[in-house]
């Protein structure tokens, strides 16, 4: 196989010459692998190695590229979680590696919000180096920082949002949603910067990370479509070309994308029992040494093949063109290109180092993989590779050809049967033919102008959704009406959305209970999901307890003191994040649209309709006419913590436990007319709903 490598090395920098990008960057289409009796769906392998990969890659250096797969084990249920590296030896990467599934393992056997923490922790201090990079911070390593430094992501966004100041008198209301969270990026930056180095790395560094994390987690699951409209108002030139804006706009994707990765694998762990018990194990494999090979190969590539006169299919007019692109002699563009393949350290990438080490590996107690996800998309002869094998999927490739490829010395595989050792060199043969033929097309074609595809994914996540015989939902509603759309099989190619937050909810009659139907929209339970996997779903589960939550520090544009009695008409819908100890009254009209209330852990919507249908359980109340009124004012509240425990001791027959089945969920009878209303509790929070009956009677 050695004389097929150089083959294959001079052919490959022959090609890079002609063109550095010959492949497509784009999403390859799952083959049709077999199942066998697994526990994931292939969707969901691939989502666990995507989230693992994204979250485990701590540096953009090419030596530092990461590849994942997943072999499933039968009895008793386990995984072993493979892994390779373009070059061996990074310490780091196995720490922080055994460092996630401890605690994926810990959530596997018991929910503990306590893992989500831990889980957050280990992964922001695992991925410093890179955060700092990603917010062109001044203590990012002096390797990356770039020659021209660039403008915070954390500062672009609130200059983006003051440019719309300057230029619009009538500001749109995402705008007023996303100004405190711009400022509160930028705030967080700002005080990472004033840190001395040191200290920026240190635990305080670490948590001022974590901030800049959940702000743009919020963004990213409630503002995606405001961001984007917000954008779409400032005009298209310099400073903010169509470029700097989709700068932006990914920028804030892939940190807010760390949160999402983090939830779903929380929810994964949960859910499938091979999280019971994970093995990480590491796969070498060295390169082959073609250091000598072109001089003594007898498979020369097909520029030396032509000077020999072996390579008769290039004809006389590639020849010329190919003399005027170099400028020089054939025979010295021919010694070049031998001259780099006797010097070139050739690299096995971590991707062929999975495929080849499970062409080896033959286990009768585990299921071998069916995906193989690295930290970017693959390259273009890893990827070309991978569809000539047709073993294993690979999501998505950049494109771009890199001439220090090759392929591991084969007698590393000593264990391979001589069947699939001849379908080895059957691939390489294979391969080899559809480069000359990219040789051939790249002289015709003539000089092409590169792209410089983005090598970093973003990726999209399999929902974990219910029986078709129960309601399904998932755990947070989505921010923007235009995003709601119907949930597909296919992967968002462009990466358009950070976490495709598609919710399917359905909301049965049940009378006297706090779901309502789709003709009587209202108070909608978003909570807890169903155990069935439904493989053709992609809406994201996230969790009640999620890092999406909107962190504490985050002004709402929304908020209202205690001792302001003014209240707002609803012009459209609205998302409300609620704050201990604030008070949001708001007037619900006939046309009122549905309004979103959010606290860490209960998540619920109040329509007019919904508020109208509890209040006419209570017959008996000389203010059940209220109703009737053309305007409601509804007081929303989260109580503090010492409220709240105070009130689960005084207050329990107004209290609803949102833990408990939702078919069972009852609103008390007459409770929102109550001074302290109807009390929706779960975990340490709780939320009061009542009439505002002051209001209504001044009215």
């Amino acid at each position: 196989m050695s004389d097929a490598l150089v083959q294959l090395a001079e052919n490959v920098v022959l090609l890079q010459r002609l063109n550095p990008e010959p492949g497509k960057a784009g999403t390859n289409s799952p083959p049709d692998l077999p199942s066998g009796r697994r526990t994931l769906s292939m969707r969901h392998e691939q989502a666990i190695l995507e989230s693992l990969s994204f979250l485990l890659a701590s540096s953009d250096k090419p030596d530092r590229i990461l590849a994942l797969c997943i072999e499933e084990k039968r009895n008793p249920p386990g995984m072993i979680l493979s892994y390779a590296v373009n070059i061996d030896g990074q310490e780091v990467l196995r720490v922080g590696i055994n460092g996630i599934t401890k605690i994926l393992e810990a959530e596997s056997y018991e929910h503990d919000e306590r893992n989500g923490i831990a889980l957050r922790d280990q992964i922001v201090s695992h991925s410093q180096s890179r955060l700092l990079r990603r917010l062109d911070s001044k203590h990012q390593l002096a390797s990356q920082r770039k020659l021209t430094p660039k403008v915070s992501v954390a500062i672009l966004l609130r200059r983006a949002l003051e440019s719309i100041i300057s230029s619009h008198r009538a500001l749109p209301r995402d705008h007023e949603a996303l100004w405190p969270l711009a400022r509160s990026l930028e705030n967080h930056h700002l005080r990472l910067e004033k840190l001395p180095t040191k200290k920026a790395r240190s635990q305080e560094g670490l948590s001022l990370l974590k901030g800049i994390l959940e702000t743009s987690a919020t963004i990213c699951t409630y503002h995606t479509h405001g961001l984007k409209s917000v954008l779409d108002l400032i005009p298209s030139k310099a400073p903010w070309d169509a470029s700097t804006k989709a700068n932006l706009t990914r920028k804030i994707e892939k940190l807010g994308h760390y949160h999402s990765a983090t939830d779903y694998l929380l929810s994964a762990a949960s859910r499938f029992s091979i999280f019971h018990s994970i093995e990480v194990q590491y796969v070498p494999l060295r390169p082959a040494d073609l250091r000598n090979g072109s001089i003594n190969s007898n498979t020369p590539g097909l520029l030396s093949r032509y000077l020999h006169g072996q390579a008769t299919a290039i004809d006389d007019a590639a020849v010329k063109r190919l003399r005027q692109r170099n400028l020089i002699d054939l025979t010295a563009v021919r010694d070049q290109v031998q001259n780099q393949v006797r010097k070139t350290q050739f690299r096995v990438h971590a991707e062929m180092k999975l495929l080849l080490y499970y062409e080896r590996q033959q286990s009768k107690d585990c299921i071998p993989p069916r995906v193989i996800v690295s930290s970017k998309s693959a390259c273009f002869l890893c990827d070309l590779y991978f569809k000539l094998h047709g073993g294993f999927y690979m999501p998505k490739t950049h494109g771009t050809l890199y001439e220090k490829w090759t392929l591991p010395d084969m007698d590393q595989l000593e264990l391979l049967p001589p069947r699939k050792r001849e379908n080895l060199d059957s691939v390489l043969v294979k391969l080899n033919t559809d480069i000359e033929r990219r040789i051939f097309e790249s002289i015709e074609a003539g000089p092409l102008a590169r792209e410089h595809p983005n090598e970093s994914m973003i990726f999209s996540f399999p929902s974990f959704t219910s029986p078709p015989v129960s309601a399904t939902s998932t755990n947070r509603p989505q921010s923007e009406a235009p995003d709601q759309e119907q949930a597909t099989d296919d992967f968002d190619p462009l990466g358009s959305r950070v976490t495709n937050l598609r919710t399917t909810v359905s909301d049965p009659v049940v009378s006297n209970s706090l779901l309502s139907s789709h003709n009587q929209p209202g108070l909608s339970r978003l909570d807890e999901v169903s155990s069935q996997e439904a493989k053709d779903a992609v809406a994201v589960p996230l969790r009640t307890d999620s890092m999406f939550s909107p962190p504490p520090f985050i002004p709402s544009p929304t908020l209202r003191s205690q001792n302001d009695l003014s209240v707002e008409l609803i012009a459209s819908k609205e998302i409300i994040h609620l704050s201990p100890g604030i008070i949001h009254r708001r007037i619900l009209t006939e046309d009122s649209p549905p309004i979103r209330f959010h606290s860490q852990h209960i998540h619920v919507e109040l329509s007019r309709s919904c508020t109208e249908h509890l209040l006419s359980l209570d017959t008996d109340s000389e203010s059940s006419g209220t109703a009737e009124r053309a305007d409601l004012c509804v007081a929303v509240e989260l109580f503090t913590p010492d409220r709240a425990s105070r009130a689960v001791d005084d207050l329990d027959p107004y209290i609803v436990d949102m833990r408990s089945d939702w078919k069972k969920l009852s609103a008390p009878s007459g409770a929102m007319y109550t001074p302290h209303g109807l009390l929706l509790r779960k975990r340490g929070d709780v939320v009061a709903l009542r009439v505002d009956l002051d209001y209504n009677t001044l009215s």
